[in-house]
């Protein structure tokens, strides 16, 4: 089975694959114009892979359809005979309303391509994932970054693989922040369904066998 998080964003989405069997994480995010990200690599359970830069200064549905040919190619064509599981950022209010509904407007052809493939998937609201991952919901994307390289974290290690000291670190480049928001979303929802285990074996606990009488 795979688990898959998806950070939407109109300028730089951050994409994760987990293969629960194999323990393999598959990274990808979209090129900027940034030299932060020159430090790229991998390793043999993390691949990583920069996408093509997404067009600016250009029609909405160009960037949406841009977005979208890449997660099909990478993801959803690749893993169609998959158990898959997709695990969306849901949406955080902005003070920018124009960003906000092509934001929405991404997400609905994004959730859609995922409906019509067959796949699984669930929406986890920001504060929410944030919560079970870190403890703090509004955490920032410096404070996820920093807990996935802290010892507790079963993720791959971002901070090697990007060549980042996090001590010095205050902020963190797209798409790397990204990438990191998208591996934190996968951890979340693994720790949401261990949480749900354990509270329903309590419940089960609780319950006293029924007795029955014989007339």
């Amino acid at each position: 089975m795979y688990i898959v998080g998806l950070d939407l964003s109109l300028r730089s989405p951050g994409f994760a694959v987990y293969n629960l069997e194999s323990d393999q994480w598959d990274l990808y995010g979209f090129k900027q114009n940034q030299k932060s990200v020159e430090g790229l690599s991998g390793s043999d359970k993390c691949n990583l892979c920069l996408l093509p830069l997404i067009p600016s200064k250009c029609e909405d549905t160009v960037v949406y359809n841009h977005i979208l040919y890449y997660l099909k190619l990478h993801i959803l064509d690749r893993l169609k005979d998959q158990s898959v599981l997709f695990i969306i950022e849901g949406y955080a209010f902005s003070k920018q309303h124009n960003a906000g509904y092509k934001l929405q407007e991404l997400g609905g052809v994004i959730k859609s391509a995922i409906f019509n493939g067959g796949f699984q998937q669930r929406v986890l609201p920001p504060t929410y994932w944030k919560k079970l991952l870190t403890g703090k919901g509004n955490c920032t994307k410096l404070e996820v970054f920093q807990h996935l390289h802290s010892p507790t974290s079963s993720s791959p290690s971002l901070i090697d693989l990007f060549n980042l000291d996090v001590n010095r670190t205050t902020t963190i480049p797209h798409p790397i922040e990204d990438i990191a928001d998208a591996v934190g979303l996968i951890l979340a929802s693994r720790i949401e369904g261990q949480t749900t285990q354990i509270q329903a074996r309590q419940n089960k606990k609780r319950k006293k066998p029924s007795s029955s009488t014989e007339t």
